[in-house]
């Protein structure tokens, strides 16, 4: 794998040769936000400040329209999402000498290199991928094409980070989940644009799944994006995946407990039935976007 000998390299020049504390990492193929250095800005000083924090991201893998509304919201997860994000010197120094020869992304997403550390990334993009070769051979291009990407308008200087360190954020989180009602697929399904049935207020709602087939099943009714990482949704935190209808915030969240270091939902008993063996196998393609 090119790419991941590439990024060792060029880490390597950034971090171990000229010093730097700090990089953003980008790609050729990626648009920005007009907020995306002042995004990252007010959230560096968390990532240097909080040690259960991997890194902060400017991409949100469920970013297209009908899933976000508020360009200010910023969340915790679990999941790596890469396409404009942070390396530190000192997250370099401790995977730089096993950096892997292909993959590097999935590899990082693996419960020995995470470690149990979130990510910080947006509700609304400030990165947004246009290329399309090398994309996991199309896999994710119907959600890529259709991802917003922020038109900035948020002032990052004025914004509270505190509420983001773990030590705060996870009794918050773990209150708002509890506190949703539950509802049904088709109930979200059915909602306006505005997330609201006519006449209804808006408030957090929640839909649980019971194992990782339900998950994905779920997510799939919603047009949000199916996949897991060892054993991680994209966009979760502590298993949950948060995404909007219009103003209305929702939860897709487990009825079991997980290991709280991997947050793999994927345990004992919550297995789901078996997925049905494919055509052939495929060698999983080089991509920019894993």
């Amino acid at each position: 794998d090119i790419l991941a000998q590439h990024y060792a390299w060029a880490l390597g020049q950034l971090f171990d040769s000229l010093g730097f504390d700090h990089a953003i990492i980008l790609e050729d193929d990626i648009e920005i936000a007009p907020d995306f250095f002042d995004y990252f800005a007010a959230m560096l000083p968390l990532l240097d400040q909080d040690p259960s924090l991997l890194t902060i991201s400017a991409f949100a893998d469920n970013g297209q329209p009908q899933h976000v509304h508020d360009p200010s919201a910023v969340y915790r997860s679990d999941f790596f999402p890469g396409l404009g994000w942070v390396m530190t010197q000192r997250l370099w120094s401790e995977l730089g000498p096993k950096w892997p020869k292909a993959f590097w992304d999935d590899w990082l997403r693996e419960p020995a290199n995470r470690r149990g550390r979130a990510s910080i990334r947006p509700e609304v993009s400030r990165s947004y991928t246009y290329g399309v070769k090398g994309v996991s051979s199309g896999q994710f291009s119907s959600f890529l094409k259709n991802m917003e990407l922020s038109k900035g308008g948020v002032d990052w200087s004025l914004y509270d980070v505190t509420a983001l360190r773990k030590d705060q954020y996870d009794p918050a989180f773990a209150a708002a989940v509890a506190a949703a009602p539950e509802v049904s697929v088709g109930t979200v399904a059915s909602l306006s644009g505005g997330g609201t049935s006519p006449g209804e207020a808006c408030a957090d709602r929640k839909l649980s799944y019971e194992h990782k087939g339900d998950f994905e099943r779920i997510a799939k009714a919603l047009g949000l994006m199916p996949e897991l990482k060892a054993g991680v949704p994209r966009t979760a935190y502590q298993g949950i995946v948060t995404f909007r209808r219009g103003p209305c915030r929702f939860y897709i969240a487990p009825t079991y407990a997980i290991n709280p270091e991997t947050q793999s939902v994927i345990v004992p008993g919550h297995e789901g039935p078996p997925s049905p063996a494919p055509a052939q196998q495929q060698v999983r393609p080089s991509s920019r976007y894993l």
